[in-house]
């Protein structure tokens, strides 16, 4: 009986946790937003430049649409945000479309992470 309570009540935690974290709504895929800017073919510069690290740093499978969780294996959050800022991406709302404070710039976004 404990047993049973004990799980209940572990599950029950876990599904409240979840509705209550935010999701920040960035692109989850590669070909879910980001190949709008980024026009990765198999054979442009960017995608070679990425070979010496290995297909697996950035597909979990040969030929899948990569998660962009794994950018961040390499690249840290700052580098991206300033990666993306010296490109003239100038607001997080760019990629992220639906997270409290959207329209906050590098700059405020940067001092959220010093």
């Amino acid at each position: 009986m404990k047993k049973g309570l004990m799980l209940f009540s572990v599950l029950a935690l876990v599904v409240v946790t979840m509705m209550w974290s935010t999701d920040t709504a960035a692109y989850t895929t590669f070909a879910s937003g980001c190949n709008s800017c980024h026009t990765w073919s198999y054979s442009s510069n960017d995608h070679q430049s990425h070979f010496s690290n290995g297909c697996g740093s950035c597909h979990a499978v040969s030929g899948d649409d990569p998660v962009t969780s794994r950018c961040a294996s390499c690249h840290g959050g700052a580098t991206i945000m300033n990666d993306h800022n010296n490109n003239g991406i100038s607001a997080c709302i760019v990629c992220h479309s639906d997270t409290p404070n959207e329209n906050r710039t590098w700059g405020q976004t940067k001092q959220l992470f010093n």
